[in-house]
C-alpha cells in the first residue's frame, strides 16, 4: 500500500515542487545519535533486527547500559546480529551491561499489558543503569509487536504518551520504540507520532512537529498539517510512511496552486468532493480558483458553501483555506481543509427551533421559571415568575434567592433551618427536588405561599453552575385549606361544647386569629339593644362604656326616630341601622366589622361626619 501512495501523492508533490532533502539514518543508529525518545517504523523483520543491534551496538560503544524487548522468536538472531558487528552479547549481559528480553516479559503482567506496568519497567531501567555510573542509557524495544497479543492501539497510545513523559526525566536516555509500518498507517497511529520527538523511518530522520499535540485529534487540526506541509514539503511528499498518513487521514486535504492547478487531493477529500486529479482537473480550478483570489499572505480563509460534485450531489461543505510557501523558489500554494456539514447544518437548525421551543415554553409556562446561579444570585426569571415575585426584571436581576427581604419561612411560619432551603439542597444533594413549600413576602408587604421544583443545571464536566426552579403560587389553594381545616376544626369543636358562651368565646377566637386581629368581641341582639355577649382584649372601662348600643335621654328612656326604631349609638350601631357607607372593606352588610388602626379609622371617619353621630360614648 505504501508503495502505490507513493507512486501517486508524493509523486504529484515531487511534479510542484522538484527539489528533495533527505538525511539519511546511517547504516548504525548508534553512531552520533543524539539523546532522546525515537520512533523507529520497519517495514520487514531484517529491518527491525538490523536497526535494534546497531541501536544497541552504538550504545554498548559509548559505554552505556542498554535494555531491548522483543519477539522471543527474534533473540537468537538479534544476539547473532550483534557478535557479527564484533560484540560479544552474552557477556555485555554476564556483566550487566545488556538486558535481552522478549516482549511477553518486558510488558506484561499476567499476560494483560498494563501501562502501569510496563512504566514500572521503563523507570527501573533508567533509574538502575545511571546508579553504577554509566554515562548513558539506552531502552528500546518491538513496542508494536504487544498488539499481535491483542493489546487495545488506545491502550499502548496511552502508555506511549505516559513514557514520553518519563523519558523525558532522564537526560542521559535514549530510547527506540520500534513498530511495524502496517500499524503505524493507521488512524491509531496518530496518538504514537504527537508522543515521539523524533522518527526514523527507511533513510530519513525527521523532527516531528506534530510532538506534544492531542493524538488522533491533531489529524484536524489545520496547523499541524500546515507545517507538515510546509518548510519540508518535498521530503514529506517521498516519504511514503508520512504519505501514507496523510492519505489515510479522515481529514478531508487538497493542495493546489495559485491557478489552482492541483497538487494533490488525499482520499478523503477525493471521497467528500467527488473529484479526482486526473479525472476533473477543471472542477479543482474552480473550486480553488476563488479561494485563491480572496486569500491573503498569512491568513486563513473560512467559508461555508454548497458545492456541486461532479455527479450533480449538492455537499455542504465548511472550507478552511491556507497560504503554504513551498521551499522550491517560494512557491506558494492553496492548502484546503474540507468538512462535510450537512450534519452540523441540521444541528445548528435543530437547536434553533429547540431555543424557540425554549423560549416559547418560558413565555407560556403557568409556571413561574428562575434561574440562579452557583452563588445564588438570580439571573434569569420568565414574565411569570417576575408576576409571581413582584418585582420587574430589572429588579430581580442580582438579587439573591435568600435576600433578608423576603422573610422567607415554611407554610408554617416558621424560619427555615440553615442550609435547608431548595437552593442549597440541590447543591448540596446533586437531585431534583420536588414540592418544596416556602412563604415569602413582596416588596407590596403581600404574603404569598409558594410551592417550588429545582433541578440542577451542570456545565459539560458535569458540575453543578446553577440551579433552575419553577415557581408555583399557591397562595388561594393554601388559604382555601386552612379554611376548610380552621371549618372542620370549628365544627368538631363546637360539637363539644357545653354552654353557648364557651361556643361563642370558641367562635371569636378563632375569628381572630383569622384576621389576626387583637381585640374583637360578639353581640347579641336583646330587646331594643345590642349588647356585648364576649370580648377579647378590650379593657374593662371600654367594654362597659361600649357594651350598649341604645341611646337613652336624660330619664333613661331609649330615643327613636321617626320610624320608631330606638336609635343605636357608636360605631357599631350605625353600621347596624345602615348609616355608614358600605364603600368601606371594613364593613359587612350585617354590622360585623374590623379594622386595624381603630384612631387613624375614627379620625377618617370624622372628617366627613359629625363626631357626635360618629362615636358619641367617648
Amino acid at each position: 500500500m505504501a508503495d502505490a501512495i507513493e507512486e501517486t501523492l508524493a509523486d504529484r508533490l515531487q511534479r510542484a515542487v522538484p527539489r528533495m532533502i533527505a538525511l539519511p539514518v546511517g547504516r548504525r543508529l548508534g553512531e552520533g545519535m543524539d539523546r532522546g525518545h525515537y520512533l523507529m517504523v520497519y517495514s520487514t523483520r531484517r529491518e527491525h533486527l538490523t536497526a535494534a543491534a546497531a541501536f544497541i551496538a552504538g550504545g554498548l560503544a559509548a559505554g552505556d547500559r542498554c535494555h531491548y524487548a522483543l519477539d522471543a522468536e527474534d533473540i537468537p538472531a538479534l544476539h547473532a546480529a550483534l557478535s557479527d558487528a564484533g560484540f560479544d552479547p552474552e557477556g555485555a549481559e554476564m556483566r550487566g551491561d545488556l538486558f535481552i528480553a522478549s516482549v511477553e516479559d518486558m510488558y506484561l503482567d499476567e499476560g494483560e499489558f498494563r501501562p502501569s506496568r510496563a512504566l514500572e519497567w521503563v523507570a527501573d531501567a533508567l533509574g538502575s543503569a545511571l546508579q553504577p555510573g554509566y554515562p548513558g542509557v539506552r531502552i528500546g524495544g518491538d513496542v508494536g509487536r504487544v498488539l499481535n497479543l491483542g493489546v487495545a492501539p488506545e491502550l499502548l497510545v496511552q502508555y506511549e504518551a505516559m513514557a514520553d513523559e518519563v523519558i523525558g526525566g532522564y537526560p542521559e536516555a535514549t530510547a527506540l520504540c520500534a513498530y511495524d509500518a502496517e500499524f503505524v498507517g493507521t488512524r491509531e497511529a496518530w496518538g504514537l507520532i504527537a508522543s515521539h520527538p523524533t522518527i526514523l523511518h527507511e533513510r530519513y530522520q525527521h523532527q516531528n512537529e506534530m510532538y506534544g499535540r492531542d493524538g488522533g485529534g491533531e489529524q484536524a487540526n489545520p496547523v499541524t498539517w500546515l507545517r507538515y506541509l510546509g518548510e519540508d514539503l518535498e521530503t514529506r511528499a517521498r516519504n511514503a510512511f508520512l504519505a501514507a498518513l496523510l492519505d489515510d487521514s479522515t481529514q478531508p486535504l487538497a493542495v493546489a496552486e495559485l491557478d489552482g492547478t492541483p497538487v494533490l487531493a488525499n482520499r478523503a477529500f477525493e471521497d467528500l468532493t467527488g473529484m479526482r486529479i486526473e479525472e476533473h482537473p477543471e472542477e479543482f480550478r474552480g473550486f480553488f480558483v476563488p479561494l485563491a483570489r480572496d486569500l491573503r499572505e498569512d491568513q486563513t480563509l473560512r467559508r461555508e458553501l454548497d458545492f456541486e460534485t461532479p455527479a450533480g450531489d449538492v455537499v455542504p461543505l465548511l472550507v478552511l483555506a491556507h497560504s503554504v510557501v513551498g521551499p522550491a523558489e517560494g512557491r506558494r500554494y492553496v492548502c484546503v481543509f474540507a468538512s462535510d456539514i450537512a450534519g452540523e447544518r441540521e444541528t445548528r437548525r435543530a437547536l434553533r427551533r429547540e431555543r424557540d421551543v425554549i423560549a416559547k415554553l418560558m413565555d407560556t409556562s403557568p409556571a413561574g421559571i428562575s434561574m440562579v446561579d452557583r452563588d445564588g444570585t438570580i439571573v434569569f426569571a420568565n414574565a411569570h415568575a417576575e408576576s409571581i415575585l413582584g418585582l420587574e426584571k430589572s429588579r430581580l436581576r442580582d438579587r439573591t434567592y435568600d435576600a433578608p427581604d423576603w422573610n422567607s419561612t415554611d407554610f408554617k411560619g416558621d424560619p427555615i433551618e440553615e442550609g435547608e432551603r431548595i437552593f442549597d439542597r440541590v447543591m448540596r444533594e446533586g437531585r431534583t427536588v420536588l414540592d418544596f413549600e416556602e412563604r415569602i413576602e413582596r416588596p407590596d408587604g403581600s404574603r404569598i405561599y409558594l410551592r417550588i421544583n429545582g433541578a440542577p443545571l451542570r456545565d459539560e464536566g458535569g458540575i453543578i453552575e446553577g440551579v433552575v426552579f419553577g415557581l408555583h403560587d399557591v397562595t388561594d389553594l393554601h388559604r382555601a385549606e386552612e379554611l376548610r381545616d380552621r371549618k372542620l376544626s370549628l365544627l368538631s369543636s363546637l360539637a363539644s361544647c357545653e354552654t353557648l358562651v364557651e361556643a361563642t368565646e370558641m367562635v371569636l377566637d378563632d375569628v381572630m386569629e383569622l384576621a389576626e386581629v387583637e381585640a374583637g368581641a360578639i353581640r347579641f341582639s336583646r330587646e331594643d339593644d345590642f349588647t356585648y355577649y364576649v370580648t377579647r382584649g378590650f379593657s374593662p372601662t371600654f367594654v362597659r362604656a361600649e357594651s350598649h348600643l341604645t341611646t337613652l335621654d336624660a330619664d333613661g328612656v331609649p330615643v327613636r326616630d321617626d320610624a320608631g326604631r330606638v336609635i343605636l349609638d357608636c360605631v357599631c350601631g350605625r353600621v347596624l341601622r345602615g348609616e355608614v357607607p358600605l364603600g368601606h372593606r371594613e364593613f359587612t352588610a350585617h354590622g360585623s366589622f374590623y379594622i386595624g388602626d381603630a384612631e387613624s379609622w375614627l379620625a377618617e371617619l370624622v372628617e366627613r361626619e359629625p363626631e357626635d353621630r360618629v362615636y358619641r360614648a367617648r
